[in-house]
């Protein structure tokens, strides 16, 4: 095709459909290349928008001037498009929840919304004499661990003894007594041995509802067993590793109920992997330590929080059930982020590495003082086609081939008439305290059927 005697601009057309036939190309390749890390549920969309990409452009070059120039007037058409509906979800002009917050659906629910924000309920707590700090996730502490003087800790907990205020999605605060290592029990639960350990993220923390009504208490409440919950929101599959070692395994409980999150828990081991502190607790001696050191650890925890409250209040102020406005950056918009995102095309990690060897080494750990590991698996979204998304069918698998006891909760919620109820404002988020409950009564249920940990 000789373009020497092309109109400019007929060499700019040409220029963006051979632009477009590489981008498609290039998708496809990558989509190709990265299939099995990847998953089938994003990599086959890549590969099929790459490939009519391909195609079009190829067409466009094919057939002509008239077909070049409508092909690139179609490329650039849908570019801007395209890039004007990421930047329209990155201001939140658009999102899943027609533009509702929360708080918006609670009253029109008739519901009653606390206003407030965490800082103002903290205040509002302080003057009644209560020693009330936000919670303060161990996840923040992945690339920057607490510099102490013994050297570098990454903390697996929050700050010890103090009233934690955490998060509201039904209509009021979660606000809960940090034990005496920063997780949600009661006071000397520690101390006072443990049958159960609960380890996990949010959904085992016990996010977003009242207090009482969280999943450790609703084990306790339906059952005598003496559960020591030491999940916590962010927490990935290494942190809760890291954390049934640390202040589980010393009461070498009968049962270890891990609870796994498909929407990031995955992601979350990506940014765990990075901390050489917790990749230690692969190995036997990788401890840090943290009972001994737990006064020191408080104390620069406070410090922490308090520098970080200090950021907060400087901020415009956010009421509950709003989400702060984020900066748009140009390289989030540029990669479209944030349509990747609203549309679960972000790549998923592999779980045949890193999550399987976690896995492995958590079922030996426990299994090592005659212990027996079981796998909770939570759903995403009721009746939501995602299970390829999120990697089902091979976590299952994996935990299924470590021969680990597993309780699929997904199944058990999609079942149920009205699955809904299990959620805050019955919307996608945490449980409401009906879900924990059921969660709660399915575990208890599923240990019941399990013979007698052998002892050591």
């Amino acid at each position: 095709m000789d373009t020497s005697r092309e109109h400019p601009a007929a060499k700019v057309a040409t220029a963006i459909v051979a632009l477009g036939l590489i981008l498609g190309l290039g998708l496809v390749a990558i989509a190709l290349w990265r299939w099995a890390d990847w998953s089938a549920f994003v990599a086959s969309k890549y590969l099929i928008v790459g490939a009519i990409l391909s195609l079009c452009s190829a067409a466009g070059l094919v057939f002509g001037a008239q077909a070049r120039s409508l092909a690139a007037i179609s490329l650039v058409t849908l570019g801007l498009c395209i890039y004007a509906a990421d930047l329209a979800v990155a201001m939140g002009v658009l999102n899943k929840a027609g533009g509702k917050s929360r708080a918006d659906i609670a009253k029109e629910m008739g519901r009653q919304w606390d206003e407030r924000s965490k800082i103002e309920v903290m205040d509002d707590l302080r003057q009644q004499g209560r020693d009330a700090w936000p919670t303060v996730h161990p996840m923040e502490f992945h690339e920057r661990p607490l510099q102490l003087e013994g050297g570098p800790v990454h903390p697996l907990g929050g700050i010890p003894g103090v009233d934690s205020v955490y998060c509201n999605e039904g209509g009021q605060y979660t606000v809960y007594p940090a034990d005496e290592h920063g997780f949600n029990n009661p006071q000397g639960q520690h101390e006072a041995g443990a049958d159960l350990v609960l380890v996990g993220d949010s959904f085992a923390h016990g996010a977003c509802v009242l207090e009482g009504e969280d999943l450790g208490s609703q084990l306790r409440k339906h059952s005598s067993l003496r559960v020591l919950n030491l999940g916590y929101g962010g927490n990935g599959p290494l942190m809760s590793l890291a954390a049934l070692t640390e202040y589980g395994q010393p009461h070498h409980p009968k049962h270890v109920v891990w609870v796994h999150y498909p929407a990031n828990d995955l992601s979350d081991l990506k940014g765990e992997a990075g901390s050489s502190i917790l990749r230690k607790y692969l190995e036997q001696d990788g401890l840090q330590g943290l009972v001994a050191q737990s006064a020191t650890v408080a104390k620069a925890l406070r410090a922490y929080a308090s520098e970080r409250e200090q950021a907060h209040r400087d901020r415009p102020k956010i009421k509950s059930g709003q989400r702060p406005k984020k900066p748009i950056r140009l390289k989030e918009v540029l990669s479209l982020y944030h349509l990747r995102k609203q549309f679960y095309l972000r790549p998923t990690a592999n779980p045949n590495g890193l999550f399987k060897q976690v896995m492995r080494t958590a079922k030996e750990r426990v299994e090592s003082w005659g212990g027996q590991l079981h796998f909770v698996y939570l759903p995403v979204v009721p009746h939501y086609p995602l299970d390829a998304r999120w990697r089902r069918d091979e976590i299952l698998e994996i935990v299924s081939g470590l021969g680990i006891d597993l309780l699929d909760f997904q199944s058990t919620v999609e079942a149920m008439e009205d699955p809904l109820v299990c959620y805050n404002l019955r919307i996608t988020g945490h449980f409401s305290s009906q879900g924990y409950e059921l969660l709660a009564k399915g575990i208890l249920q599923e240990l019941s059927h399990q013979p007698a940990a052998a002892q050591p």
